[in-house]
């Protein structure tokens, strides 16, 4: 499937950005609560951005066919959102690496190191933006929806958020209680838009209608079967936030972002086997 290079793509810059925000925003929830290892929550998952970042970035030069395509592309920066795209993913996965080795060497000043990674947060979340603007065309109603680029931004906020999770199991309670009920809000919204984007969409025209069918008819297993995914995480997080100890069952996080991957990229294989453009 042609697809699949844009699915991994997609996918990896979105979890990327969503680890290095999640990272420090955690990391900044935890100076709060004067815990002392809040100077190591961010370090522990930058390799993790980078490695995501970098994959990513290749598998999008595997789709252009070559770096030099990428480099022409960038030639349209004023009128296309692809050269946008790429030039915000490229920026984004630069500043990590800045910043990892600023904070590696603990070279230059505090303040120098908070700038660089405020631009490259920046940089991420405008990558995403225009990753959805790619595909928001008028010729494809199925896409042509504000779900699109909710859809990039939750993707890229709960994985991260999980992946953040996972890899800092010595967070005390009272620290990951409030991220991991977000990450619940998250997951329900999710769901919520993903049934709400069916009706969007529908009685918009014939291209719509084959989109939905693609969905619901053709891929019907797989549409109702993320549902089915996403709702067994909710159950998995619920509990663990009832009973107030969400640290005594670290392996519940993990089967949550297991889940919630599978759901993921379920989602964005439709999101491409959905494509029906007006008049085609």
């Amino acid at each position: 499937m042609h697809e699949w290079s844009l699915i991994v793509f997609t996918l990896l810059t979105q979890i990327a950005v969503g680890v290095f925000i999640a990272g420090g925003m955690m990391e900044w929830r935890m100076k709060s609560l004067n815990r002392e290892s809040a100077s190591t929550s961010q370090k522990q998952t930058l390799p993790v951005v980078i490695v995501l970042a970098v994959v990513a970035l290749i598998t999008s030069f595997l789709h252009l066919g070559s770096p030099g395509n990428a480099l022409h592309a960038l030639n349209n920066i004023a009128s296309s959102w692809l050269s946008r795209e790429i030039l915000f993913v490229s920026l984004f996965t630069g500043g990590v690496i800045v910043f990892f080795l600023l904070t590696l060497w603990t070279t230059g000043s505090a303040t120098f190191r908070k700038i660089v990674a405020y631009i490259t947060a920046i940089a991420g979340l405008l990558a995403i933006f225009s990753m959805a603007k790619v595909y928001m065309l008028e010729t494809v109603p199925v896409w042509n929806t504000v779900f699109t680029p909710l859809q990039f931004f939750f993707t890229s906020f709960l994985l991260g958020g999980l992946v953040v999770l996972v890899y800092n199991k010595n967070f005390e309670e009272t620290t990951v209680r409030l991220p991991m009920k977000v990450l619940l809000v998250l997951v329900l919204a999710s769901i919520v838009l993903w049934v709400a984007n069916t009706y969007l969409v529908s009685g918009q025209g014939i291209a719509a209608g084959t989109s939905l069918e693609v969905l619901l008819v053709n891929n019907g297993w797989l549409y109702y079967g993320r549902l089915v995914l996403m709702a067994l995480a909710v159950v998995l997080m619920v509990y663990p936030i009832i009973k107030r100890s969400i640290q005594e069952y670290p392996g519940l996080i993990i089967t949550c972002f297991a889940l919630l991957l599978i759901a993921e990229i379920i989602g964005r294989y439709l999101f491409y086997a959905s494509y029906v453009r007006v008049g085609v």
